[in-house]
């Protein structure tokens, strides 16, 4: 007669425990910026902003900062945007920081929605880096959660 083992039973027990009453699995959203050419000095490019997220998403903010000694924000574009209502329509200050804040009644889910797109001119050679910061996205669950997300910079 085989002998049972009670560490077996209260491991399976555990086990059953976790996985019903762990909370739901991690949900993380992308921003990410997508140039459309290579630079030289003197040269124009636009610079999209995007949004990649399984789960519909009804709100984002942000900061998003540029490198003001090697471009000249010439332009920013928000027409074609999965944003729908600006609460804060995207502007720049003098630093190199551009803010926004919007909303999309219904949420936005998909792998590469533009939130808006900025184009510059290159003043000087050089490294540079967009970041983004102070970002935030909510959720379209009707209590407004707030959703992970993975904010990627961009080196030019």
């Amino acid at each position: 007669m085989m002998k049972k083992h009670p560490i077996l039973k209260y491991l399976l027990l555990f086990s059953v425990f976790c996985f019903l009453f762990s909370g739901p699995l991690a949900f993380a959203a992308e921003v990410f910026f997508e140039q459309e050419k290579n630079l030289g000095l003197k040269d124009q490019f636009r610079m999209g902003i995007f949004l990649k997220t399984e789960e519909p998403l009804n709100a984002i903010e942000g900061k998003i900062n540029f490198p003001v000694d090697l471009l000249e924000l010439k332009n920013i574009q928000d027409g074609n945007s999965v944003i729908n209502l600006w609460l804060e329509r995207p502007n720049a200050d003098e630093r190199g920081e551009i803010t926004f804040s919007g909303i999309t009644p219904g949420g936005y889910q998909g792998d590469k929605g533009l939130i808006f797109s900025m184009t510059f001119l290159v003043r000087q050679e050089g490294v540079g880096t967009f970041d983004i910061h102070d970002a935030r996205l909510l959720r379209n669950d009707g209590k407004g959660t707030e959703a992970k997300l993975q904010a990627i910079s961009s080196k030019f």
